[in-house]
């Protein structure tokens, strides 16, 4: 199948499933046909990749396996002709909305140069699109022992299963475009509803073009794609807490639980959206069913943890459980992982001055953990801060009866209950429940302004941070104009864009499905197309060399019983001695392992390599390639190994 041809059939995959679910909990009816388009994608990627976990786990993936599924759901499609006949009435778009038209086709251009260029981004390569390679490889969904990466929920990336099975890497990529267009449609029209067509467009337009968006919208990141449960999760619950309705508690829940489904922080989006919940009256029955739904769209993930290491958020429960140890970890390592691993993803204390002020920093400061700089939110939410405080205030008497109050409500709650965790403080985590935060400030804002005759103010500021966002989408698409519009090859683009990636073609070419190499830089595993085993030191112990590993024998016996053939130093390899050195990362005891079977004769360099680091693809040409060095691939000897 043509990758546009996968898409298009995913894409009716998606709104057949959704409107599916909204038919079935009888709100489809209060959405008109434009409104129930984006309300049912929403829903049906989030049933999409729950029904591919089932189908995957019973090793049902085959091509035609995966379209009969899709074109079961696409079925679906007809019941949206139960939503209003037609859309409410829009006037036609002036010359600030066809200004704002003609911006938002250029940003979707540079996304699209990005969606036909091949994948490059470091989590991706490693386990966001490398597991679904890996899946369909197996025919099924394998047990994959590594915490942080092979054991989280992957809701999402069951729907890039089907799109890379189904289209190929250029399906992938542009699937991965199309369902963060999505976000901004649904966003489109949640506005719509409070907010007049310039300003509907405007936020559209500042989503596309947000940093973070840029960043993660086209690649296997997912959380651009989770703006879609969490957009359409809070507003469920706000229409719940107004109407009574049961059907759109049961919808919150699902659209909670899918979010769970595709991260652990989705646990505390679906905390939060029961806070409103519970404050109205009828608050239990609601939030029972709720609470069920929740579970029925996102517990698969959890079960799947619990059944394979005893704990459902693996690692985050393994010491509390106290569970014996086994072949793929230990309490050992488990209190490594949490006192090396975890204490890098934070960089400022958890306490009340910087809850207060991590927003400004993470927009203005220079804190590395944070990744502002390229995955940051942009300047608007503080632009337009000063009018929506104004807006507040002033409507002060008539929140709590706002249809916004809730929305608001869980985005407060979700991010306390986030910064309070101790969690991951990357920006970028926040990015599903920002875009929530952007209907409510640019509806606070836009009504004081109205109200002031202060409308021209909040628009130069929302306009400065669209010409801002704009430029920062054009520098972001020369990259990929650059592959798109001149005879660069597909290496030749993964070359300039993936670090060490030199070594990647030769062992594609020369090694075989009886080899399997092992890899510690985990970025080139979605690259590989032979057998291979990823041994980051933090993530796994298959293959164990954390400071407390001593011994190599036992190193050797594990590379042995894993099958290993090959390993890839990406830049350990001294080219005038060549010998293994040590440069100094965490990986020490690897390197000395590695230098240790070397000279007993146990592993032979059969091919050395010049790779470097790429330390900006974006800013390519700004900033110097560092870390260059000769990496190797060396063999395991079955004889001759005097250890």
């Amino acid at each position: 199948m043509t990758a546009l041809g996968t898409v298009l059939l995913l894409f009716a995959a998606c709104l057949g499933a959704g409107a599916a679910v909204l038919a079935s909990v009888r709100v489809l009816g209060d959405f008109d046909r434009g409104e129930a388009v984006a309300w049912s994608f929403a829903a049906g990627f989030g049933v999409i990749g729950w029904l591919v976990f089932f189908a995957a786990a019973l090793g049902h993936i085959g091509w035609g396996e995966m379209v009969a599924l899709c074109l079961a759901a696409a079925a679906g499609m007809i019941l949206l002709r139960r939503a209003a006949p037609g859309p409410r009435p829009s006037p036609s778009p002036d010359w600030i909305g066809r200004t704002l038209l003609v911006a938002i086709a250029v940003a979707l251009v540079f996304d699209v140069l990005e969606g036909v260029s091949p994948p490059a981004d470091a989590d991706s390569l490693t386990y966001h699109f490398a597991l679904p390679k890996q899946f369909l490889a197996a025919g099924r969904m394998a047990f994959v022992p590594r915490a942080a990466e092979g054991l989280t929920p992957l809701l999402p990336q069951m729907t890039y299963l089907l799109a890379l099975g189904l289209g190929g890497e250029i399906g992938l990529t542009l699937w991965t475009m199309v369902s963060s267009w999505m976000v901004s449609v649904l966003l489109f029209v949640i506005c719509r509803r409070h907010l007049g067509l310039n300003w509907s467009l405007a936020a559209a337009l500042l989503f596309l073009t947000t940093p973070a968006v840029l960043y993660g919208g086209g690649t296997g990141q997912v959380e651009a794609r989770l703006a879609l449960f969490a957009l359409a999760g809070a507003f469920a619950v706000s229409d719940a807490v107004r109407t009574g309705r049961m059907g759109y508690a049961v919808l919150a829940g699902l659209m909670a639980g899918f979010y769970a489904g595709g991260k652990y922080f989705g646990l505390l989006f679906a905390a939060a959206c029961a806070v409103p919940l519970l404050a109205r009256r009828g608050w239990l029955r609601r939030t029972v069913v709720y609470g069920l739904a929740v579970l029925g769209a996102g517990s698969q993930w959890y079960g799947w943890n619990l059944y394979h290491t005893g704990d459902p958020i693996f690692p985050g429960l393994y010491a509390f459980l106290d569970i014996p140890d086994s072949a793929f970890w230990d309490q050992e390592h488990n209190a490594y992982f949490w006192n090396v691993f975890v204490p890098r993803e934070s960089a400022v204390p958890v306490n009340l001055l910087w809850y207060l002020t991590y927003p400004f920093q993470a927009t203005f400061g220079r804190v590395a953990v944070f990744e502002s700089a390229r995955t940051g939110f942009g300047p608007y939410g503080l632009l337009v801060l000063p009018f929506a405080v104004a807006g507040v205030w002033r409507f002060r008497r008539r929140l709590l009866s706002s249809p916004l109050a809730a929305p608001a409500a869980i985005t407060l709650v979700f991010y306390t209950l986030w910064f309070f965790s101790g969690a991951s403080q990357h920006i970028r985590h926040l990015l599903p429940v920002y875009t929530v935060l952007v209907v409510c400030l640019t509806v606070a804002a836009s009504r004081w302004a109205e109200a002031r005759t202060l409308v021209r103010p909040l628009a130069a500021a929302a306009g400065l941070a669209i010409l801002v966002q704009l430029g920062g989408a054009g520098v972001v698409g020369l990259n990929y104009a650059r592959y798109v519009f001149s005879d660069e090859s597909r290496e030749d683009f993964l070359r300039r864009n993936v670090s060490r990636f030199a070594p990647v073609p030769w062992i594609n070419a020369n090694l075989t499905e009886n080899d399997r190499i092992l890899l510690v830089y985990t970025p080139l595993v979605y690259l590989l197309e032979v057998p291979h085993y990823s041994a980051h030191v933090m993530t796994q112990i298959l293959v164990d060399h954390t400071p407390r590993a001593r011994d190599p024998k036992r190193f050797l016996a594990q590379l042995k019983a894993l099958g290993i053939t090959h390993l890839l130093l990406v830049q350990q390899v001294s080219p005038e001695t060549g010998t293994i050195i040590d440069t100094g990362d965490e990986d020490l005891r690897f390197w000395t392992f590695a230098e240790t079977l070397r000279r007993a004769g146990c592993l032979t360099i059969v091919k050395t390599f010049e790779t470097r680091s790429i330390g900006s693809r974006t800013l390519a040409a700004f900033q110097p390639v560092s870390g260059a060095g000769t990496g190797g691939v060396l063999r395991l000897e079955t004889e001759g190994c005097r250890l």
